[in-house]
């Protein structure tokens, strides 16, 4: 289980809103695996509604940040602006270093946003449970 506040939640989608029509993508961090405390959003190099790929540079100074600042990195979001907050297939076959755990936020109704935790890895998926304190 991994929780995020309210407050970190509702940062990550209006981050997501800010770069509408395409995805938007990012690091999360905590002091422990247990709990996000800290969003690292990266430029989508895609600049696409359907793919995302992090900059290299902007990702480099996220996980550096991190890592200075004696937190744990915990997983990566993204955004769906026009489909459900479940992995699609690019999602699981971009995923090359084992597992990940990633947070897909839906756009698809914009007044009602969703978020959704995901393992991803291996070809496959596996829903996590995402509690919000």
């Amino acid at each position: 289980m991994l929780s995020i506040s309210r407050e970190l939640a509702d940062e990550i989608i209006a981050y997501c809103k800010s770069v509408l029509p395409n995805e938007a993508c990012g690091v999360l961090a905590g002091d422990s695996g247990e709990e996000v405390t800290r969003i690292f959003p990266v430029k989508n190099l895609e600049s696409s509604p359907v793919l995302y790929r992090m900059d290299p540079a902007e990702e480099y100074q996220a996980f550096a940040q991190i890592y200075e600042g004696g937190l744990d990195d915990i997983g990566f979001f993204h955004s769906h602006p026009n489909s459900e907050a479940i992995p699609s297939a690019t999602d699981i076959r971009e995923v090359k270093i084992g597992l990940v755990l990633m947070m897909i936020v839906s756009l698809e109704d914009m007044n009602d946003p969703e978020i959704r935790l995901f393992s991803i890895g291996n070809g496959e998926y596996e829903e996590e449970q995402l509690c919000f304190v």
